[in-house]
């Protein structure tokens, strides 16, 4: 029995390299969060990112859709300047 405390995602990654390398146990299921899951989701939670990771994901994705306005904004801006400069 292995517990994962607060970083589940991490004790899922190591079990799944550690079995990988040794290749003499196998995960067969386990529970997480008062619910019992497979081997295949035990995989899919190794394969998540680190929470910092994610949040910085987020942050970016946040991030990126207000720079995109702005520049297109300032890109309509400058075509407006431009067009009355020459007008």
């Amino acid at each position: 029995m292995i517990v994962g405390g607060q970083n589940p995602t991490g004790v899922a990654k190591v079990l799944r390299d550690y079995f990988k390398e040794t290749q003499k146990m196998a995960i067969k299921g386990g529970v997480f969060e008062k619910n019992a899951v497979d081997a295949a989701l035990i995989g899919k939670l190794a394969d998540v990112p680190p929470m910092k990771v994610l949040r910085s994901q987020f942050l970016g994705l946040l991030k990126m859709k207000p720079q995109q306005l702005v520049a297109l904004i300032k890109a309509y801006a400058d075509k407006q300047e431009k067009a009355g400069a020459t007008a």
